[in-house]
Formats: C-alpha cells, sequence, structure tokens
C-alpha cells in the first residue's frame, strides 16, 4: 500500500487510489467521512485495483461492485458486511495491508504471492 495512503495525523480522514494495469497510481481524494464518498462517479472500473487507508465497510464494498472493480484493498479491516457482499459479488477483497503482507478475505485466485525481495 503506497505510503501516500498511510500519512499518519490525518485525524480519520479517508484517501483512496486506484490502480490500473498499467501500474500508474492515482489519487481518488482525500475526506474526512471515512471514505463512503470515495467512488462517486467512478465508473467504470473493471480494470482497476482499488486502495483505501481505512475499514473496507459494507458502503465502499457495494460501490466497487457498482463500479465494476475487481479487486478492493484497504489498510484498515473490513466488516463482516463487506466480506459477506465481496463475497457475494465476486469481489477480491483484502484488509490490513503493510509492506509486503495482506489478508485476502475474498476471491484470493486474483492474488499471487509477491517475488522475493532482492
Amino acid at each position: 500500500m503506497p505510503g501516500t495512503l498511510r500519512e499518519p495525523g490525518t485525524n480519520g480522514s479517508g484517501s483512496g487510489a486506484w490502480l490500473p494495469r498499467s501500474g500508474c497510481l492515482a489519487p481518488l481524494s482525500r475526506l474526512g467521512c471515512g471514505g463512503c464518498r470515495l467512488l462517486d462517479g467512478r465508473l467504470p472500473l473493471a480494470e482497476h485495483l482499488l486502495c483505501v487507508s481505512g475499514r473496507l465497510s459494507f458502503e465502499l464494498v457495494q460501490k466497487a461492485a457498482v463500479a465494476g472493480a475487481p479487486v478492493l484493498v484497504g489498510v484498515g479491516a473490513p466488516t463482516s458486511l463487506a466480506v459477506g457482499l465481496a463475497a457475494d459479488r465476486g469481489l477480491t477483497l483484502a484488509g490490513f495491508a503493510r509492506g509486503r503482507t495482506v489478508n485476502v478475505y475474498t476471491g484470493p485466485a486474483r492474488v499471487s504471492d509477491p517475488p522475493a525481495p532482492g
């Protein structure tokens, strides 16, 4: 997860970014509402991985699914409702993204192990 999404002292602000297949990170926005509006008006996102700085809520999973995004990754934990919806919609949901580690809750077929450092 890029460091720009994990800056300390944001006072609860949510931030996010999308990563297309080209690999160029594009920030979405930085909001104080926990990220609920991060995906508004961002359609379609079928070829993008979405990254958010906070917890993975039902609302974020719902908006990612409507936008057609196949993968949603967050620094925080997903809610149980978010995991259920992601599984139902075929969305890969991953949380606790830190350095080279991440917990994958749904859709593990889209995730591969990173190459060894060095």
